[in-house]
């Protein structure tokens, strides 16, 4: 499973980083190396479907090796991480994070009759290369294929939100609570062993926010333009946050009459490049990227069923957090988080609105305040109530 994620995901990415010459971040990192990956895994499946044929794996192996090996070539320098990111913990928290959901993705969610997939470009290569993509079988059950880039997704996730909020916070402690409380959600076991999308849209939301908070980010507009064109890619339903940063940047330009913040400029701009070349490779290869989104108030049943599937509090201490952070406006990662949240409160994209609000969550309960001990309590609450849910899977 991990050898068919690394091929797909991992090691196009990490062959390049070197060429990229700036200061590497968790979340620049997790760009530029899933972003190449992606890029790499359309070529691969470009080249599938001019000379091998649908099912055969060997041009799409061919081209990876080409690929990484070119990186590996090109770049001749090493990777300028960023200090006092706690790169050994994050790796912790990857490797944890792989394992706990490749293990609940094989021996207790179901697997999947592939005829009922929707399948992404990661997991249709991923599948590619276990051999379990074979058009003359669709019925057969796909499972070590499918879950690998779901598996390996959930771990950055997890590493990237104990960055997330640890910068947030101050604490590293609060980054492991946040990322221990998100993995405990029922509702988020089970959604990060799918096959579909869920778990790339809220890595790439994830990556999308933390790059716009980092105030030292060089040449932010084109950064921000390539997650924008990732974002595109693998899931255009991610379009609820781009127009939650739209309106609320492009609102604060007319307010105050000046230019639009650059940044969302980009992210705009780069969505826009990567809807064009996803519809470019569907009419290549006849299979679209990623589904559009039809817009859907959700239903207080769907809301029940949210709130009760991720503990109660938790996600009503976040709503309260996403509020706060919206008037007060103290920090701009915990206005990205709460715009993300409160743009994904839609039926369609409920669920992957849920990270934003643990985060937020969290935060108060680490910082400074009055209100830190309640939220405290209640996130310790909620996540009992998970466990308890949890030990019925």
């Amino acid at each position: 499973m991990l050898a068919a994620a690394g091929l797909v995901l991992g090691l196009p990415g990490i062959a390049w980083l070197p060429a990229f010459r700036v200061l590497m971040t968790p979340a620049r990192a997790a760009l530029v190396g899933v972003g190449i990956s992606c890029a790499s895994a359309l070529a691969g499946g470009l080249a599938c479907a001019a000379f091998g044929g649908s099912s055969s794996a060997w041009p799409f192996l061919i081209w990876t090796a080409i690929a990484i090996n070119a990186g590996v070539v090109l770049s001749r320098r090493a990777v300028d991480f960023e200090l006092g990111a706690r790169w050994g913990v994050l790796a912790g928290v990857f490797v944890l994070g792989f394992l706990a959901t490749s293990t609940v993705a094989l021996r207790v969610v179901p697997p999947f009759a592939r005829a009922g997939l929707n399948l992404s470009v990661f997991v249709t290569q991923s599948s590619l290369v276990t051999g379990e993509l074979d058009p003359l079988h669709v019925r057969e059950i796909a499972l070590i294929g499918t879950r690998a880039p779901s598996a390996f997704l959930a771990g950055l996730v997890l590493a990237l939100l104990v960055d997330l909020v640890r910068r947030a916070s101050g604490s590293l402690v609060a980054g492991l609570a946040a990322a221990a409380i998100y993995a405990t959600v029922p509702e988020t076991i089970v959604r990060h062993t799918f096959a579909y999308t869920f778990i790339e849209t809220v890595f790439v939301m994830l990556v999308a926010v933390m790059l716009f908070a980092e105030a030292d980010l060089p040449r932010a507009p084109a950064w921000l333009a390539g997650a924008g064109v990732l974002m595109a890619v693998l899931d255009r339903r991610t379009v609820v946050l781009l127009v939650g940063v739209a309106v609320w940047y492009g609102g604060l330009a007319l307010l105050r009459r000046t230019r639009p913040d650059a940044r969302a400029v980009g992210l705009v701009v780069g969505f826009a490049a990567g809807a064009l070349l996803s519809w470019a490779y569907g009419a290549w290869t006849g299979a679209p990227v990623g589904p559009w989104l039809g817009f859907e108030a959700p239903s207080l049943s769907l809301w029940r069923r949210f709130l009760a599937g991720t503990g109660y509090v938790i996600p009503v201490i976040g709503l309260l957090a996403a509020v706060a952070a919206l008037v007060w406006r103290r920090d701009e990662r915990d206005l990205l988080l709460a715009l993300w949240a409160l743009s994904a409160a839609e039926a369609g994209t409920l669920m992957t609105g849920l990270l934003p609000l643990v985060a937020l969550a969290v935060v108060v309960a680490a910082r400074p305040g009055r209100f830190r001990w309640v939220a405290a309590v209640a996130l310790a609450g909620g996540t009992a109530l998970n466990l308890a849910a949890d030990l019925r899977l």
